[in-house]
């Protein structure tokens, strides 16, 4: 495998990184990926580095250089592997997409609660943003938990409903179907519990409000 090296050491022909990889390494659904998004910043990057670890000694030493304005693509198909390569499953892929932009809002939300804990003397106040803090700790390494399982296994494990991880604008669709389909059944009149649907209504408008925040800031 020195081709590899010998492209690291260069690292100026994307299409040609691609087919080494397809060639060699072992992930199929970044294969998929590469084949299917292109020369990305993303895929550039995660492309060197995948290269990286397959090359079976480390590349002469290189001036850095920025990979977006020397990595360059032809225009020309990408070679598909003789053997077909597994589609991901689609909403595994989503999910995916959702874990990694859930993680960024998480992050944000860390920034501006940690931001707010140090200029803050309000000790009850400052005893509420810790919590926050170490919540939003906890939910970070469960996501980065999820993300590492599917880079290993290209799938994710079995959930519960409880355990689902979702992004606000995914809870935010969630909860205007449940209202709507419990103000369907207090239409129609045949609600077999009315005062537990409108109990459902009132706790999902709560949540919205607060999920509207969070989608806003």
């Amino acid at each position: 495998m020195q081709e590899i090296n010998a492209w690291l050491k260069d690292s100026e022909d994307f299409d040609k990184g691609v087919e080494l990889y397809v060639k060699y390494g072992t992930n199929s659904f970044f294969k998929t990926t590469l084949i299917k998004f292109g020369c990305t910043p993303f895929n550039i990057q995660k492309l060197v580095a995948e290269l990286t670890a397959l090359a079976p000694a480390a590349p002469a030493p290189q001036e850095p250089k920025s990979a977006s304005n020397h990595i360059v693509t032809h225009q020309k198909p990408l070679p598909i592997p003789d053997e077909a390569l597994p589609a991901p499953d689609p909403k595994d892929t989503e999910r995916y997409l959702a874990l990694k932009e859930l993680l960024r809002i998480k992050y944000r939300q860390m920034d501006r609660n940690r931001a707010a804990l140090a200029i803050s003397s309000d000790k009850e106040y400052r005893h509420l943003t810790a919590k926050q803090i170490m919540k939003l700790d906890s939910d970070i390494k469960d996501i980065y938990r999820l993300i590492d399982y599917f880079d290993a296994h290209e799938c994710f494990p079995q959930l519960t409903k409880d355990e689902i991880i979702r992004t606000p604008t995914e809870e935010l669709q969630s909860l205007w179907v449940s209202n709507s389909r419990a103000k369907t059944r207090l239409k129609s009149g045949k609600c077999r519990n009315i005062h537990n649907t409108e109990q459902l209504i009132i706790k999902n408008n709560i949540r919205i409000e607060q999920l509207k925040r969070k989608v806003v800031s």
